[in-house]
């Protein structure tokens, strides 16, 4: 069911609890509904005031309440930062508030929190952890873990007094919900709405934002359980941030006060919605069958009520859901899983009518039998020669085609048409020009399949295609193509726009062609027209002008053949071509790159002057050089002249009291257009006394090893560091091998703290730090992740000064990574080729490894192929013989791709031995026949 929003509960509730509203009140809210239909909001804010002033002073409180909520309500649409204002008026109200109006105020100040973080993610994302006390009044300023740590507080206090709050029906405002009579049912009580809006923030992801050590996740297989069991199951963890362990213990709660209710309603949806964040959630494996097991289960508990039918809708949704892993090829281990989930609901449909499982069932099993189709065409296909459409589609057996020959003008209105019964009205009103049938391979798996079908050779024009589906279920596609052999290439100088008109099947110059362009004067709107002829070359030179041409449509005639291009562009004439005689640069130079506060900055700068034929350096020029400050204000500035050999220098003292930061030295002249600056730091530092790193890694490490790390601090006079307190941190994050991101998004997880500590180092200044090296339990291993640990070392020696160093331990389920570098190509007439191959563990460093390394030559198509328009679909509607006769020069499946080729002759093999590099002599490669090899 979806969950009531926050601030609708809030409205419900103060209007029921307090619908005993005398009628002076009655009438002003009657008054405030009319102005916000009429969307007169401030007007309406205006008298929500009034009726809070009067409420005020006649110490009415629920009034008082209710003026609260519209206030906030308006506040948030009329001023544009108003959150601070209406959290602190929430504030002083709950303050004084009774049960349960403190209990609802709590969970809206909450979502208001929540709200304000999830719009302002990214700014506080980039704060550390403040100083801000939790009793600051200004919210905004709070880091992550003080925001997140609030409302979590809220959401507690809103649920504080449970038994009471359980004792708070619903029904004690049925005015109001008539809007969802499902309230009633699943959520009949005031501790049922609250509990659920607390779930919305517990629930959403937000898991490891407060990044504890030890973080909280659903690994044991035992919580995927039955709900009695889960009543009793005994949660715990040492992760106290953890909002998923919050969201379970929560789901525990509402099982366990609507366990002993008459009727299982309430119960069964807190039960499907606990295992539903449980699936979503758990990192075990097996959850996929165990999710199954338990959702069968239940509902065979509840066979003799309509709530079993809630359970087995989960079920076919489920199995609806992994039928949208489907691949053709890559992955067909789903491809019946809709017969099943429209197995269910057909069950459902027939055993348990007029239930909200058969709603869902229903609209479920609408979306699996619908048909769908949609077409693919290319933009130009030759003229009168076999082609082909590729048509994606889904529980169709035949369609109609038809093809519709159409003016640019017609297709512009076509495209433009909606809703798109409106398009397949007018392509109707247009004389069709060719129709036939298609079969369509339909294997009742309610999967999206896709194939080819062979287009009848048309005459040159501008065409849709429109298919149907023979059933007369309403569904069609539309593609559109152009059926000719002329194509327009385009290409710019400095002077003008060259377009070339050649024959797209043999690339011959189609010369004597008559090109007219169709085009406005820099988006002018109003249309203009100019007309060519093309050159023995095919081509036409456009000579640029002061002002472009914009949404270019080109018209292309030879003979009988017409064809239509665009949308083209030419941009204005560069009227500033002329290049300046002479470059002036000044390069600054300064004694350091970081000063201090009242240091003396020495710089020095040279003038040169770059020339057509020359560069030298510029005598005898004046220069002024400024300094500015980290805020871009000038602090200082002098002016030289360079001498003899075009150079300067001076000094400048650094504020005592002026800001940190970056500082920038700037060049200028009043002489010449002169250009250089530079820039230096300013920052409060002190010679360091020592320094800190930490050893190589030497050692093999695996996913969840015990990794131990040495490092030594030694002062820069060469005396080791002792006895001084070392502090570390271990952050894990996550990257996956460049083959990951082939076929899936990218993927980007968040560093997780995993350890953190402190040690010290010994009289020898070295010290040693051990961590567990965790994995994501949520990766698949077989997807090879690679864990970065990032671990930090702070050393503090006896006089208070802090060094830093980090290292990377990478720790993955493969521990060896092997390379192989070779030219991409080899010309065999050389002598002298050779390869390099390197073994590594993750750590980048060497590993000895032995075994063989093997050449063979790529079984290549029999002649070139043009690259597939499209992928080769899964259904194949031509054998291979007939699509090589029809189609000789394209791939039948995926052979135009070199590395799906076939190995062939073993032409080379060699073993090796090495400590993790070597360097083979590949010999004499001249026998070898010319081609792609592996």
């Amino acid at each position: 069911m979806k969950r009531l929003s926050v601030m609708f509960i809030m409205i419900l509730f103060s209007q029921s609890m307090f619908s005993q509203e005398d009628k002076a009140y009655a009438t002003l809210w009657k008054e405030v509904e009319k102005l916000e239909k009429e969307e007169l909001t401030s007007t309406a804010a205006s008298l929500v005031q009034k009726i809070s002033d009067k409420a005020r002073e006649e110490n009415n409180s629920s009034q008082l309440i209710k003026a609260l909520l519209y206030t906030s309500k308006y506040d948030l649409t009329l001023e544009e930062d108003a959150h601070l204002k209406v959290v602190n008026d929430f504030r002083k109200e709950i303050a004084g508030a009774p049960f349960p109006v403190k209990n609802v105020l709590e969970g809206y100040l909450a979502h208001l929190y929540w709200q304000y973080y999830q719009g302002n993610r990214y700014r506080i994302f980039d704060r550390t952890q403040s100083t801000v006390s939790t009793d600051s009044t200004d919210f905004r300023t709070w880091d992550i873990q003080t925001l997140f740590e609030n409302i979590n507080q809220h959401f507690e206090n809103s649920l504080l007094a449970q038994d009471a709050l359980q004792k708070v029906t619903v029904s004690d405002f049925e005015s109001l919900i008539h809007r969802n009579t499902d309230v009633r049912k699943y959520r009949p009580t005031l501790f049922d709405l609250l509990a659920h809006t607390a779930l919305e923030f517990y629930t959403s992801g937000e898991n490891s934002i407060t990044q504890p050590t030890v973080v909280f996740e659903i690994s044991d297989p035992e919580i995927l359980c039955e709900a009695n069991a889960f009543i009793t199951y005994e949660l715990s963890t040492d992760d106290g941030t953890s909002l998923q362990f919050r969201a379970l213990a929560l789901y525990q709660e509402l099982l366990k006060f609507h366990q002993q209710d008459k009727s299982p309603e309430a119960f069964v949806e807190n039960d499907i919605e606990r295992l539903q964040f449980i699936y979503n959630n758990a990192v075990f494996s097996g959850k996929e069958e165990r999710y199954t097991e338990i959702l069968k289960s239940s509902a065979s508990q509840y066979s003799d009520h309509e709530v079993s039918a809630l359970y087995q809708f989960e079920l076919a949704l489920h199995y609806d859901r992994l039928a949208e892993e489907y691949q053709p090829v890559t992955n067909v281990m789903h491809q019946g899983k809709r017969k099943e989930a429209l197995a269910i609901c057909d069950s459902v449909i027939t055993s348990y009518p007029r239930s909200r499982g058969e709603n869902n069932c229903k609209a479920l099993k609408s979306r699996i039998v619908a048909p769908h189709m949609q077409l693919t065409v290319e933009s130009y296909i030759p003229l009168n020669q076999p082609s082909k459409l590729l048509v994606g589609y889904k529980n169709l057996d035949q369609i109609l085609l038809k093809t519709y020959r159409i003016s640019p003008i017609e297709r512009t209105k076509i495209e433009g048409s909606y809703p798109p019964g409106n398009q397949l009205a007018f392509i109707k009103t247009l004389e069709v020009s060719k129709s036939w049938e298609a079969t369509l391979k339909n294997e009742k798996d309610y999967q999206q399949h896709s194939t080819e079908i062979l287009l009848p050779s048309m005459e040159n024009g501008l065409y849709v295609i429109l298919a149907e589906t023979k059933s007369g279920s309403g569904s069609f596609a539309t593609g559109f193509t152009q059926v000719t052999d002329m194509a327009l290439l385009e290409s710019r100088s400095e002077e003008s726009h060259t377009f070339q008109a050649i024959d797209r099947d043999n690339g011959r110059a189609i010369s004597n062609a008559r090109l007219e362009l169709n085009y406005e004067q820099d988006y002018s709107g109003d249309s203009k027209q100019q007309t060519y002829t093309t050159d023995t070359l095919g081509m036409v030179n456009v000579p640029l002008s002061a002002s472009g041409m914009t949404n270019i449509r080109t018209k292309l005639t030879k003979g009988n053949e017409t064809a239509h291009f665009g949308t083209y562009y030419i941009g204005a004439k560069n009227q500033n071509t002329a290049t300046p005689e002479s470059n002036y640069t000044a390069w600054l130079f300064t004694d350091r790159s970081i000063y201090r506060p009242g240091q003396p900055l020495y710089f020095k700068g040279i003038v040169v002057v770059s020339g057509k034929e020359e560069t030298r350096t510029a005598v005898n020029t004046p220069v002024s050089i400024t300094l500015f400050d980290a805020n871009g204000q000038k602090v200082v500035d002098q002016s030289f002249d360079t001498n003899e050999y075009g150079s300067f220098n001076g000094q400048f003292t650094v504020p005592e009291n002026g800001l940190t930061g970056v500082y920038n030295l700037s060049a200028t002249s009043s002489a010449i257009a002169l250009s250089g600056n530079t820039d230096i730091s300013v920052e409060e530092y002190k010679r360091p006394a020592f320094q800190t790193s930490f050893n190589p890694i030497l050692n093999e490490y695996g996913v969840g090893d015990s990794i131990a790390l040495s490092g030594t601090a030694q002062g820069y006079a060469g005396s080791p560091v002792s006895n001084s307190k070392v502090t570390y941190r271990v952050r894990r994050m996550v990257y996956f091998p460049p083959w990951y991101y082939w076929s899936r998004p990218y993927f980007e997880g968040q560093s997780q703290e995993i350890a953190h500590g402190t040690t010290s180092t010994d009289a020898t200044g070295n010290y040693k730090i051990e961590f567990k090296a965790i994995p994501d339990h949520t990766l698949n291993p077989k997807d090879l992740p690679v864990f970065n640990y990032e671990v930090s070392a702070d050393v503090t020696d006896i006089n208070g000064e802090t060094r830093s160093t980090t290292i990377t331990v990478r720790i993955g389920y493969h521990s060896l990574i092997g390379s192989i570098t070779v030219p991409a190509e080899l010309d065999k007439n050389q002598p002298g080729h050779t390869l390099n191959i390197r073994t590594t563990n993750l750590n980048d460093q060497p590993v000895a490894a032995k075994g063989n390394l093997r050449i063979f030559k790529l079984i290549a198509p029999d002649n070139i192929l043009r690259n597939r328009p499209w992928p080769a679909p899964d259904y194949k509607t031509f054998s291979r013989e007939k699509f090589k006769e029809l189609f000789p020069h394209e791939a039948f499946g995926n052979e135009a791709d070199p590395l799906q080729w076939d190995r062939g002759k073993l032409v080379w093999e060699q073993p090796f031995d090495m400590a993790g590099e070597a360097e083979l002599t590949l010999g004499n490669i001249k026998e070898w026949a010319s081609g792609r090899y592996l």
